[in-house]
């Protein structure tokens, strides 16, 4: 199974940074297995559990995003892609991550211009970008000690709220997108077959 689920992460529309297997010590193969698909693998010696293979793994990992996976898991060709819209939901929930935004505006942008739906999301791509670029001057206003008492600022915040417009707009996109291509934006529970 663990072919097959580094297979499916192989074929993903955006590749991981890196790709950790931590063999808790399997009888099976699986080191070779995830050798011959380039991943990182850390061997146990004896069984320690999943609980352990996954913070042993996340210890070793080098990127800011860690998604979990088990031996028997394939994800969709596009679910890391589709993770990076949801993570859009961040900036209407916490205005906190308004001032951390690059964290994940950059890998979205990326996914929109490069992704397997590029022919119809490459624009909103840029446009995310130039608004990353107009948006710096509000998160300094922001957190400006003298707070909005500022005149001649009211400009920034109108860009400050485009992000919820932004976000709102793109994800209505996405799914007016989805909903007329026919895709749905999840994976079949029933596979065809």
């Amino acid at each position: 199974m663990l072919d097959e689920c580094l297979g499916a992460l192989s074929r993903s529309a955006v590749k991981p940074l890196e790709c950790i297997v931590v063999d808790d010590a399997s009888t099976d193969g699986a080191q070779l297995v995830a050798e011959r698909h380039g991943a990182r693998v850390i061997v146990l010696e004896d069984r320690r559990g999943p609980a352990n293979a996954r913070n042993l793994g996340a210890l070793h990992a080098h990127g800011d995003l860690i998604l979990f996976l088990d031996a028997d898991v394939c994800i969709h060709a596009d679910a890391l892609g589709r993770i990076l819209v949801v993570m859009l939901f961040g900036l209407l929930i916490s205005p906190i991550s308004w001032t951390h935004h690059y964290a994940w505006l950059l890998p979205l942008v990326i996914w929109l211009v490069h992704g397997p739906l590029r022919d119809h999301t490459r624009r909103i791509g840029w446009a995310w970008l130039a608004l990353a670029y107009v948006s710096p001057p509000w998160i300094l206003v922001f957190t400006d000690s003298r707070g909005w008492t500022t005149s001649g600022h009211s400009y920034l915040a109108w860009v400050g709220s485009l992000y919820v417009l932004a976000t709102l707009a793109t994800l209505g996109y996405l799914a007016a997108l989805s909903r007329r291509s026919g895709r749905s934006p999840l994976p079949s529970p029933h596979p065809a077959g």
